[in-house]
């Protein structure tokens, strides 16, 4: 339910938890997996038995973590199996309050992005911010089944590697010496004929 739990930056100094720490060290790893569980979950402070052997599987490792936090008044025993965390909602906001809260938030959020569509959308003319209006819809290309035009270019005619060869000559220039032929490139000034 919340985004987040609280736990104090001096947790470790805290008698409690140096006193499960002796015990059995993972305790505290359990006690704070359990601390964010029951913050996301909303079930305010309480820890059932699942998610304890969940994280822990042996049944020896998970006898010693729960002792130990029992032992040192972290965790209290539950009718139903489970544990309570101690101070739990002291420290940390109710499942309740917590979905209440992220409710608000979603709300403003969502009444701000309005807000915001709203003047952005109304300054525009035309449907553009510039004023100019929106080009209209076209209609589909049509196929046609009759030939290609071709474009009536003196050097767009001949094969495709003597256009290529056209093509790179002018970029050359004059020195390169290369003209069309009635048979295909011609190289002038010394060159061979192709």
């Amino acid at each position: 339910m919340s985004p987040w739990a609280k736990i104090d930056d001096r947790f470790h100094e805290h008698r409690k938890v140096r006193r499960a720490w002796h015990a059995c060290p993972a305790a505290v790893g359990l006690h704070v997996l359990a601390l964010a569980y029951c913050s996301c979950h909303g079930t305010n402070g309480y820890v059932d038995p699942e998610f304890v052997a969940e994280r822990l599987p042996r049944s020896k490792d998970r006898t010693a973590a729960v002792d130990a936090l029992t032992a040192a008044g972290m965790w209290m025993e539950d009718d139903r199996g489970g544990w309570w965390m101690h101070d739990f909602l002291d420290y940390n906001p109710a499942g309740v309050d917590a979905e209440a809260a992220r409710a608000r938030i979603s709300e403003l959020r969502s009444a701000a992005g309005k807000k915001g569509a709203a003047a952005r959308w109304s300054q525009m003319a035309n449907g553009k911010p510039d004023g100019k209006p929106v080009a209209k819809r076209c209609q589909p290309a049509r196929q046609t089944d009759g030939p290609v035009p071709v474009p009536d270019n003196p050097e767009m005619q001949g094969s495709t590697s003597e256009r290529h060869a056209h093509a790179s000559a002018s970029a050359d220039g004059a020195s390169a010496g290369v003209e069309p032929s009635g048979k295909g490139l011609r190289v002038v000034n010394g060159g061979a004929t192709a």
